[in-house]
This record gives C-alpha cells, sequence and structure tokens, in this order.
C-alpha cells in the first residue's frame, strides 16, 4: 500500500460528500458502519490513538446526521400532513384544498367533481379501477347526490342552499298573495280560499318550512342544484362533505385494511422522536428509525425527492437503490480494510461475509 492510501486510509473518519441528500446519505451508512465497529470490535494501538480516531468518526457522524435531519424532518412533516391521513373532515378538506395537492390544486369544479367520482369508483370496486365496463360517471355522481340528499343533516352546504330555497319559496309565494287577493291565492295553492290574508301569510310560513332539498331537486333537477350550490359559494363546502361522508368510508375500509393506521403511526413516531431527540444516542437511533421508515414505505421516497433530491437530480428510484444497496452492505469490505489499516480487528466471520456481499450482484 502506497503512502498516499496508508494516509487517507489513517484518516477514517473523512468522507467525501457535496451534502447532497443522496451523498451524506452514503456517508451516514459509511460512518455509522466505522462508528460501531470502532465501538464494538477490539482496536489494536494505543488507547489515545484509538480515542481520537473514535471521536473523529463520532463528530463526523453526528454532522452528518444533522445535515440528513433536515431533509427527513421535512420530509415526515409533508407526507404526514398529505397522506395516510385518517381523520374524515382533515382528508376531505384536503382533498379539496385549491392550495394543496388535491382535486381542486386548479380551483376547476368540473375535474375536482370528476376525480371525487373517480375515487367513488375506484373504492366501491376494492380499490382499483374497472378494467371493463367502467360505470357511467353521471349516473354514478347521480347516486351519490342521492346519498348526499338522504343524509342531508350531516351536508352543511345542502342547509344553507336550503334556506336560500326556502327564502326563494316565501317571496315566490308572497308576491303571488299580493298580485292577487287571499281568496283566489287559497283557491289557486290548496283549493279552497283563505278566510284572511293573515291566514294566507301563516300558510306561506307552512309552506316555507316544509321545503327542501330534495324536493327541489324533484322538481327542477340535479343539475339546478350544483348551478345553486356555486351561486351561493358552497361548492367547495359540498364537494368536502360530498368526500367526508361518502368516499371516505370507501378509502378508508380499503387502506385500513391495508395497515394505514400502523403506517401512519410509525411516521409519526420517527418524525417525534427525531425532533425531541437530546443526547447522541437518542438522535442516533431515531435517525436510523427515520431512515429505515423511509426506506420501508415506498410513497414517502416521493416526498424525499421533493425535500431533498430534487434539488441535486435524484429522483425516488435512485434514492431507493442507493439505500438497498447500503442496507445491503455491498461498501462494507472496502471500509474494513480503512478500519484494520488503523487497528480495528475485525472478526474474520464478519470480513468474509462483508466480501461476498461487495461480490453479489
Amino acid at each position: 500500500m502506497n503512502w498516499y492510501k496508508r494516509l487517507k486510509y489513517a484518516q477514517v473518519w473523512e468522507v467525501e460528500s457535496d451534502e447532497s441528500f443522496t451523498e451524506e446519505l452514503k456517508a451516514f451508512y459509511e460512518l455509522e458502519y466505522k462508528y460501531q465497529c470502532l465501538k464494538n470490535f477490539p482496536f489494536e494501538g494505543m488507547d489515545q490513538r484509538y480515542q481520537n480516531i473514535f471521536n473523529k468518526v463520532k463528530e463526523s457522524l453526528t454532522y452528518t446526521m444533522q445535515n440528513l435531519k433536515g431533509t427527513l424532518m421535512s420530509t415526515f412533516s409533508g407526507w404526514l400532513e398529505s397522506h395516510a391521513i385518517t381523520d374524515p373532515a382533515v382528508w376531505s378538506a384536503k382533498r379539496v384544498d385549491p392550495h394543496g395537492e388535491g382535486f381542486m390544486s386548479s380551483y376547476d369544479a368540473t375535474e375536482a367533481l370528476e376525480g371525487i367520482v373517480g375515487e367513488y369508483i375506484r373504492y366501491s370496486n376494492g380499490g382499483q379501477y374497472p378494467a371493463y365496463n367502467r360505470p357511467n360517471t353521471e349516473t354514478v355522481f347521480s347516486n351519490m347526490l342521492d346519498q348526499a340528499l338522504s343524509m342531508e343533516n350531516n351536508f352543511t352546504s345542502l342547509q344553507g342552499v336550503q334556506n336560500v330555497i326556502q327564502e326563494m319559496d316565501r317571496e315566490r309565494l308572497t308576491e303571488d298573495l299580493y298580485n292577487d287577493d287571499f281568496e283566489n291565492f287559497g283557491m289557486n295553492e290548496r283549493g279552497e280560499a283563505f278566510q284572511s290574508k293573515e291566514e294566507a301569510m301563516a300558510y306561506i310560513e307552512e309552506r316555507v318550512g316544509e321545503a327542501s332539498v330534495q324536493d327541489y331537486v324533484f322538481n327542477f333537477g340535479k343539475d339546478e342544484l350544483m348551478s345553486l350550490l356555486e351561486s351561493q359559494g358552497q361548492m367547495e363546502n359540498f364537494m368536502i362533505e360530498l368526500n367526508q361522508y361518502i368516499v371516505f368510508p370507501l378509502w378508508y375500509a380499503y387502506w385500513g385494511a391495508m395497515g394505514i393506521d400502523t403506517t401512519r403511526e410509525l411516521a409519526q413516531d420517527a418524525y417525534d422522536d427525531l425532533e425531541n431527540a437530546n443526547t447522541f444516542e437518542e438522535f442516533h437511533l431515531a435517525l436510523e428509525v427515520a431512515i429505515q421508515t423511509c426506506h420501508q414505505n415506498g410513497s414517502m421516497l416521493e416526498y424525499l425527492e421533493e425535500y431533498g433530491g430534487e434539488e441535486y437530480g435524484s429522483d425516488p428510484q435512485e434514492i431507493e437503490n442507493i439505500m438497498n444497496e447500503l442496507t445491503e452492505g455491498k461498501s462494507n469490505a472496502e471500509w474494513d480494510e480503512q478500519l484494520k489499516s488503523v487497528g480495528v480487528k475485525i472478526p474474520m466471520a464478519v470480513i468474509k461475509h462483508n466480501k461476498e456481499m461487495a461480490k453479489s450482484e
């Protein structure tokens, strides 16, 4: 071994990195491996030299961990905010948030409704879009609207529209009364004359109280209801409630069976532990868990790209490949040589295993 290589190997704590997420990830795995070997295997040499090497590896590892923490915290925060949400009200609002990544990100009501109907079709069909004979979206939406009308008390948007419908009825009936005498008004409305104007007004209030969205739809059609919702500024609220009370139960039935609650709990725990870590040991463990959580949760890699990889040209597949390679220990044999050169007594079984992993495809 030439003098330059000996010098390079002697400084086992120096790991090249441009501080991008992927490079810092590689640095973390390398320094973590060296740290564990120094901590757990015998060392041949002076105690002072060992302590110096150990401290410098730990110092470099801490620096790398700090660089990774920001990206991982942003990743978990973004993922938890918009993924695996199991609160129906929050889930529904996120889906229709005009400033978020939901169906109304472009704030196009038609596209948003198509997205909602599509989700309903998907989760009515066991989480998959029908390959053949996909149902007519207008028919599906009509059925969804019927369900909404049947649970009208849950839909504040429909209650608001009902108030408008009742006021429209009051104005129409009152105008008819004032355009005619109360006797003829009674004959036209109920086939029997009223005995006084006060009796006619009481009848109007009774009719107004009975007016419902269902009656409005029956008389004027569902398209008119949608126009009324839009004109009253209730369209967004209606779509949130449509998601909350009709789509979410189907969505959650599917993903609940797939373990979504456990997935979210693990992600939340990883985020909390990373945020609250105080000592090196706590930080070290929390970061390891966070990286493994990202590795095991494919959808989270998309957020790693957004919060840490995209700026440097990385993509989720590249990050996953790097994680797979590092987890499999394909570089451990090279690190063993560096550690051996400074006096770490690595067991032969470990060296043999690492060499086999380095040769494997």
